[in-house]
């Protein structure tokens, strides 16, 4: 039913009326207390406090700004402390007076230590020298020293030494040494020239230690000793102990030497020829290559890297019952050449003994000639690589051949000549088991000598072969 506008309204009768005006008013409730992220305003949880409550964003930023000024301050502290400590350190350096530090009175290279009279002493300093502009010293080494010896400290890192000869002036009766230091970047280095009271000239080459380590640099130290060309030279004795540094000697015959010890480490050493009674050369992950004679000793040590030589060993007159060589690497090849030689003025016979150690690497072994009636002892040693030795026809004595996974070879002449010349015959027996073959060898049944020689060869994992030539 659809009403019309001007359709009466109901009016209230009176009694309805009177109930709604007697009806009391009552105020509103009270507003909720509680905070809706919608409502504007600050929220007022300290009433009363004058502390001023930031919104969190802002509050973020101040704490971020904190921590930022906070690491700004501690860099700039730390920047201030290293350069007061390299000014300290700079101030000590380009001093006048040289000041040993704890670590040099330690060093066992230094020859002040081992006492003597002092002769002369430079210290020098330079920055960012270079090849045209390098800090240089020379000294004269008397020939007729005991011997000669030169020695670095802890602070010098590496360089060269070479010994050649020289055509040019030199004094009488001398060498010379110079000794050239290249790249120095503000370091400070002292070269000192000493002689012990035994005859030894003592030559030390020192850096300062704390500067070096500070600034970490590499020093190119060219040591050069020059002998004269035109005439015999005889050196008691010469000693290096120059670790970081590769070590060449380029003479030929007409030097020689009593005793030569040569030490280093992380470099080679290279021989052109040297002559010297007892000869011992160390270095570690270096080669050592050359050519060397020997009377009574030699010793070639080195680790990583191979042992390259060819050797004439000498027996003759003196204390020394036997000639002694020894070829030590690790992880490195063996290539080596032998002759053994017994002297005429050798009062019995002479006797060789050769030892010969390697790992993981070939051993190759070459004894083309060995003295009439000697006696040679020979242990040869190497792991999971071949073993190869050639022995010349005058040995005489057992041999032991042993490796694993295959089978030892041993090859020989059937008729060789007789290397005396006395047409004698060789006799020769061996027993093969397995992974060893034992034998011996003889020229007849009658032993010229009372003590015979024996032979070793072992490895791993790979091929022994021996051949008697």
């Amino acid at each position: 039913m659809i009403l019309p506008d001007d359709a009466p309204k109901a009016v209230p009768n009176a009694q309805s009326q009177n109930r709604l005006e007697e009806r009391p008013v009552r105020d509103p409730p009270p507003a909720y207390p509680g905070y809706s992220s919608y409502q504007r305003g600050e929220l007022d949880l300290c009433p009363g406090s004058s502390t001023e409550i930031l919104a969190r964003s802002q509050s973020v930023s101040v704490v971020k700004s904190a921590l930022r000024w906070r690491l700004l301050a501690r860099l700039l502290v730390a920047g201030i402390f290293i350069w007061s400590l390299c000014l300290v350190v700079w101030s000590r350096s380009i001093g006048e007076t040289w000041r040993v530090s704890p670590d040099e009175n330690n060093s066992p290279d230094l020859p002040h230590e081992r006492g003597g009279e002092h002769v002369d002493c430079e210290r020098r300093q330079d920055r960012w020298s270079g090849p045209d502009n390098a800090l240089s010293w020379k000294f004269e080494l008397p020939l007729s020293a005991e011997g000669w010896s030169i020695f670095s400290s802890a602070g010098i890192r590496g360089g060269s030494f070479t010994i050649v000869h020289s055509s040019r002036r030199l004094p009488k009766d001398a060498a010379i040494i110079e000794i050239t230091v290249d790249n120095v970047q503000t370091e400070t280095v002292r070269v000192c020239k000493q002689e012990r009271a035994t005859g030894t000239i003592d030559i030390s080459i020192a850096t300062d230690q704390h500067l070096s380590y500070l600034l970490l640099n590499q020093q190119g130290i060219t040591i050069r000793v020059i002998l004269p060309a035109d005439s015999p030279v005889h050196v008691p004795a010469l000693e290096t102990r120059l670790p970081g540094f590769s070590h060449s000697i380029e003479t030929g015959p007409l030097v020689t030497f009593n005793s030569v010890f040569l030490g280093t480490s992380r470099s080679g050493i290279s021989v052109n020829y040297l002559s010297a009674d007892n000869i011992k050369l160390q270095t570690s992950n270096g080669p050592i290559t050359g050519t060397f004679d020997v009377a009574h000793s030699i010793e070639l040590v080195t680790s990583n890297e191979k042992i390259n030589s060819n050797i004439t060993a000498h027996h003759g007159a003196g204390p020394n019952p036997s000639t002694s060589v020894l070829l030590l690497t690790s992880n490195g090849a063996i290539y080596s050449s032998m002759d053994l030689v017994a002297n005429a003025d050798s009062p019995a016979a002479a006797v060789f003994d050769i030892d010969t150690r390697t790992s993981n690497d070939r051993l190759e072994l070459d004894i083309p000639q060995i003295a009439l009636d000697s006696v040679l002892k020979l242990s040869a040693w190497t792991s999971n690589a071949p073993a190869r030795l050639a022995v010349a026809s005058a040995y005489e004595g057992s041999f032991l051949l042993r490796t694993t996974s295959t089978s030892p070879s041993l090859r020989g002449e059937d008729k060789p000549m007789d290397p005396s010349g006395r047409e004698r015959r060789r006799r020769l027996m061996f027993m093969q088991n397995r992974g060893v073959l034992y034998g011996t060898v003889s020229w007849d049944e009658v032993q010229t000598t009372a003590e015979s020689g024996n032979i070793e060869v072992r490895s791993s994992n790979a091929d022994v072969f021996m051949e008697l030539l």
